[in-house]
């Protein structure tokens, strides 16, 4: 499982990608599908930052980059591309799947302050 923290100015994804890869120099698609509202979002990640591509691949994503996705849980799915792309349909099967969770600053509930005015009650022996 990832974990995505919207209140992170920068956020680290750690995945391992590298061992499935079949592609020299590739470009990665992340594609995040909200779980409730099945809102589908695509990242392609940044240049791979690991020291050791053998046991991980990390990448980081920006607060601005993340913005729009909702708190909330996610499935993912990781694309391997040649070039840089949006569109996972002509990339062939994901090369890594998982469940991701996004986190980060709560906001205001909304409360609800209004008293009933009308009250219903069922009498049985009133007719």
């Amino acid at each position: 499982m990832i974990l995505i923290d919207k209140s992170k100015q920068v956020q680290n994804l750690v995945l391992t990608l590298t061992e499935l890869t079949t592609i020299v120099s590739p470009v990665y698609l992340l594609v995040l599908s909200n779980d409730f509202t099945k809102v589908v979002s695509r990242f392609v990640l940044s240049n791979n930052q690991s020291l050791d591509l053998n046991r991980y691949d990390l990448f980081q994503l920006s607060a601005n980059t993340i913005n729009t996705l909702e708190q909330g849980s996610y499935t993912y799915s990781v694309y391997q591309s040649a070039i840089e792309t949006t569109d996972e349909t002509s990339l062939g099967n994901a090369i890594e799947n998982g469940k991701a969770k996004v986190i980060g600053t709560v906001t205001q509930p909304i409360i609800y302050n209004s008293d009933p005015t009308e009250y219903v009650t069922y009498n049985p022996n009133n007719d």
